[in-house]
């Protein structure tokens, strides 16, 4: 279950974001041929679908800094697995939002963030006879 996190360390998350997505959107706009392609999946609450439109925390910062750097970038909402066969076979592909692991580093991706972070938990009744760990 996600957990909220405290109004300074979203506040200083969100600036990181922002000051290395510019760098990252500076970038694929300069001179290459390839314009810049944005996808994302279905990941609630940070984006998703609602009454057919995309939205979510991530979505309104992604469109935040497209509008800030006077670009009009479609994204692309997609299923998980295609999204990241694009983003990892095709240039200028951004793909958010995606946990930063060894693997994902390993295939050459470069990360920027945190913007959000999470903690996974499972409860269980007392009186459940089941171990957990």
């Amino acid at each position: 279950m996600p957990t909220r996190q405290s109004p300074l360390t979203y506040r200083i998350a969100q600036k990181i974001f922002r000051v290395l997505f510019i760098a990252v959107l500076s970038h694929a706009g300069l001179g290459n041929a390839n314009p810049l392609r944005l996808v994302t999946a279905e990941e609630p609450p940070t984006n998703h679908t609602h009454e057919g439109q995309l939205t979510g925390i991530t979505v309104d910062i992604v469109r935040e800094l497209l509008r800030r750097q006077g670009m009009d970038t479609p994204i692309e909402i997609l299923p998980w697995a295609r999204a990241f066969a694009i983003a990892q076979r095709e240039p200028n592909v951004a793909i958010f939002t995606a946990a930063r692991t060894p693997e994902r580093k390993a295939l050459g991706f470069s990360f920027v963030g945190p913007v959000t972070t999470r903690k996974h938990a499972l409860f269980a009744h007392a009186n459940d006879a089941r171990y957990y760990r």
